[in-house]
Parts: C-alpha cells; structure tokens; sequence
C-alpha cells in the first residue's frame, strides 16, 4: 500500500490478466513485455559475436534457447522467437525446429515393456486373450485386464 497507494481502489474493479499484471509489476514492465515480440530487433556484432558463443556453449544442451536467454547481456531483452531467428539467419542452424526443447520420453511401458520395440511372444498374447475372455462382462474390461497383465504374471 505504502508503494501504490492506489492498489485498494484498483483492486475493487474488474481486471483483466494483464491488468492484474501492470498492478504487480509495474504498468511499463508489462507493456515493453506486450510489446517486446512485435519491435523489429537490431543486432549488433557484438551481440551476434555473443549469441555465437553462447549457441557454441551450449549446443548439445536440452533447451538451448532457455539457456541463451538466461546468458545473453544488455538491452534490449529478447524472446525465444527473436534468439531462435536470428540463429537461423546467422545459418547456425538451418530450421527452427532443431532448436526445439527436447522433451523426455521413457522407453518403458505401463506393462514394463520396451515401447516400440519387441513383438509380444505367443505367450503374452495367450495371457491376453485369456484375460480378454475373462474380463468380457466386467463394466471395465480394458482397466481390469490392464492391471492383471502385467510381466510379473508371465
């Protein structure tokens, strides 16, 4: 209150998000913000002498652009889009879909098998059907036979 002697007014009407926002941070944080991604952005030599480093540092890094951003110094602040961009024109990389994060996917199943990999055994397949036969009336039959097929039941 001390600070924005106006906060209790402005909390009595309806706000939007971004009204919301300009009450916390600062009306002019949160418009440069609005507006950061739709300003034509200069590079200069040095801040592309700095991007080249930072991409060379981190090349193999999971979020390459998250890492940049978190590195890259002076004004003005730059998006993900504007960092991606201008990598692209520096033919550092050829697509921005290179510079994607790389999400993290297991290789193991529900059932504790290998995704995409080994064929099911004939084994396997007879406990299924067996199962299937079994679980034919229930109200649920996929759940019921999903948590009695399991490896352990092999």
């Amino acid at each position: 209150a001390k600070e924005k002697p106006c906060a209790f007014a402005d909390a009595l009407f309806w706000k939007s998000a971004f009204d919301v926002r300009g009450l916390q941070e600062g009306y002019d944080v949160v418009a440069t913000r609005r507006n950061l991604g739709k300003i034509k952005t200069v590079w200069t030599f040095e801040q592309e002498e700095e991007l080249r480093e930072f991409f060379e540092k981190y090349k193999g890094a999971e979020d390459i652009i998250g890492c940049i951003l978190n590195d890259l110094s002076g004004q003005p602040l730059r998006t993900r889009r504007q960092v991606s961009t201008q990598l692209v024109r520096m033919r550092l990389v050829t697509d921005r879909k290179q510079l994607h994060k790389k999400r993290k996917r297991g290789n193991v199943s529900l059932h504790g098998r290998p995704k995409g990999g080994m064929p099911w055994t004939d084994a396997e397949i007879g406990r299924l059907q067996d199962l299937l036969f079994e679980h034919s009336s229930a109200a649920d039959p996929v759940t019921a036979i999903a948590s009695e097929f399991t490896t352990k039941n092999m």
